[in-house]
């Protein structure tokens, strides 16, 4: 009934967390033109028929989705509202973040009053996982608590059991660590005695739980009993990799060695780790190991050795802008480094990308902000940046004291202030001017589209410009290019049903841009509108606003977005909560 992503991300202080999602696709591809029978036609066929046809085409959205309205439309005929329920969450694999909860919604609305054995639970948790990945930790929870009623009640011990968990991990992330400890304890409990009993089906769940409780002992401050269960994960993992991988427990060893103060056998399972995770993509627990490597060497007191980690941790961190809070340590680390050496300049340079740092996780972690351990507050940060400028500037005007007269100084220190004020008026006039054009580009009439100029062309037909121009609109229209899986020429070209040197053509004579600028255009200024309009949706993770956006990575959305008007989006959102009107 479940299925888990088995993807490791550090999430807290002191361990490194399993977070196993209710897969919910976000994104599915597109491919070629649908070619498929009408919604009437296929409700003749069984549910059971549909929902193998859906699954069979969930490559191709599109497709996919003629099968589920069918499935719908058919048990809302037929009044079947357990199939009514069924079918949105199918509609929900295959829809982006904010139509997911929305489906959930109806789930639970069908289902509520009804006596079953997975639903209503099935709707809860469904939301439970949206707002999760939102980072909306405690309204998850509730979610997750209400799904919990209905598994106990209708004895769904399956539904239980993975609820459990979830709720395991939001203690977790709600710095209830004790509380988590005895899910996470009755957890492996349940997971033990069905691995016991099927080894070849229960291997994941088995890791994860033991990879879940080793994290709690180590929140718990329990590292003997931590040890104890990541060896016997590590164990397991070696002779059966359908689970956890062991490069996972090798690290989660290295980070409780590291807090026993055990520091060789630490660096030992770090760089073991650090090695296997280099072959592969997961810059995040990457960070996590350097991190931990380059604490280990600070406590030794080998400062010169464990700078380099920390560096590394913020050039990862400056690509990806895929942050987390246990890495301002590290910032506070390198500031604290170069303080005592008294080199002002990379104090400063660090203390800035802090600040940049918390900007990200005050978008991405708003709702656990107040939890997070932090040496230097943002405002101790400004004050500390300001004062180090004044003392770089002292250190200059000393230099040339004896050149340069009061009256130079009067005027360097005023053209600093002035080229200050001026830079902020511009920034904020680009971004006013930027909503403004936002405005009245929603406003304008659409301007007539040069079918003449194109059907000149002996390359291309008259009839095959219209239906080229006709597929554009719809593509616009029906928001098509938020699906992330078109990202190139020949995925629209397929899409609208022609070939991709016309659309090419089309596209640059009456857009006057190429295919990327296009569709990139179309997916900034979509963001760009919700953001401005949109209050909810400019609380949402960087990470979210991409996707719903139409971008697979928060990297690729950040930069094109920058690339767009010349700010983050982070920046563009203080921009306009600075503001404090959304429409201005």
């Amino acid at each position: 009934m479940f299925s888990t992503l088995n993807d490791i991300i550090v999430k807290r202080p002191f361990s490194v967390l399993l977070l196993s999602f209710y897969v919910i696709t976000i994104y599915a591809g597109q491919q070629e033109p649908v070619k498929i029978t009408s919604p009437d036609s296929l409700t003749q066929r069984s549910y059971a028929e549909l929902e193998r046809n859906f699954r069979e085409a969930k490559p191709d959205s599109a497709k996919a989705e003629r099968y589920v309205r069918a499935y719908l439309k058919k048990s809302k005929a037929e009044k079947d509202t357990l199939k009514q329920a069924r079918a949105y969450e199918f509609l929900s694999q295959l829809s982006i973040l904010s139509d997911k909860e929305k489906y959930a919604d109806s789930i639970i609305s069908l289902t509520k009053t009804i006596k079953n054995r997975s639903y209503p639970a099935r709707g809860y948790l469904m939301k439970a996982v949206v707002l999760q990945i939102l980072g909306k930790y405690k309204a998850s929870f509730d979610q997750l608590s209400k799904a919990h009623e209905y598994a106990i009640e209708n004895n769904n011990t399956s539904q239980q059991l993975y609820i459990d968990y979830q709720i395991g991990l939001l203690k977790n992330d709600l710095g209830e660590h004790e509380e988590a400890l005895i899910i996470f304890r009755s957890y492996l409990q349940k997971a033990e005695q069905r691995y016991e009993e099927d080894k070849k089906n229960y291997t994941g769940l088995y890791t994860r739980a033991l990879f879940a409780l080793g994290d709690a002992y180590n929140r718990n401050e329990k590292y003997d009993s931590a040890t104890i269960i990541n060896k016997k994960g590590l164990e397991i993992a070696l002779k059966d990799n359908s689970g956890i991988q062991p490069v996972y427990f090798t690290m989660s060893i290295g980070i409780t060695a590291y807090l026993e103060k055990k520091y060789t056998i630490a660096l030992d399972s770090l760089k073991k780790t650090v090695k296997t995770l280099m072959r592969g993509e997961d810059p995040g627990n990457l960070m996590v190991c350097y991190l931990y490597m380059g604490k280990t060497y600070t406590d030794q007191g080998r400062a010169e050795i464990a700078v380099p980690y920390f560096k590394k941790i913020d050039s990862i961190a400056e690509k990806t802008l895929d942050v987390f809070p246990e890495l301002r340590e590290g910032y506070e680390i390198l500031i604290n480094y170069y303080e005592k050496k008294a080199d002002l300049k990379n104090e400063l340079n660090y203390i800035k990308r802090l600040m940049a740092v918390d900007s990200l996780l005050d978008s991405n972690y708003k709702y656990l902000s107040k939890t997070i351990d932090q040496e230097y507050d943002t405002p101790q940060l400004m004050l500390k940046k300001e004062k180090l400028i004044e003392s770089l500037n002292k250190d200059k005007l000393l230099f040339r004291a004896g050149v340069i007269s009061l009256l130079i100084i009067v005027v360097v220190i005023s053209s600093i202030a002035y080229g200050y004020y001026q830079r902020q008026r511009s920034i904020r006039a680009e971004l006013e001017a930027l909503i403004r054009k936002i405005a009245l580009e929603e406003n304008e009439e659409p301007v007539a589209a040069d079918t003449e100029g194109l059907s000149k062309s002996p390359k291309i037909s008259e009839e095959a410009v219209k239906k080229i121009l006709d597929g554009l609109k719809r593509f616009v229209e029906e928001k098509q290019f938020l699906n992330s899986s078109i990202s190139s020429s020949n995925g629209l070209a397929n899409l609208i049903g022609t070939n991709n040197k016309h659309l090419a053509r089309v596209i640059h004579i009456n857009e006057q841009k190429n295919f990327n600028t296009y569709i990139n255009d179309l997916r900034i200024d979509h963001a760009l509108k919700r953001l401005r309009n949109d209050t909810i949706f400019r609380q949402y993770k960087i990470k979210a606003i991409a996707k719903e956006s139409g971008y697979d990575t928060a990297q690729t959305f950040s930069t094109n977005f920058r690339k767009r008007i010349g700010l983050l989006p982070h920046e563009y959102i203080q921009k306009i909560e600075t503001n404090g009107n959304s429409k201005n």
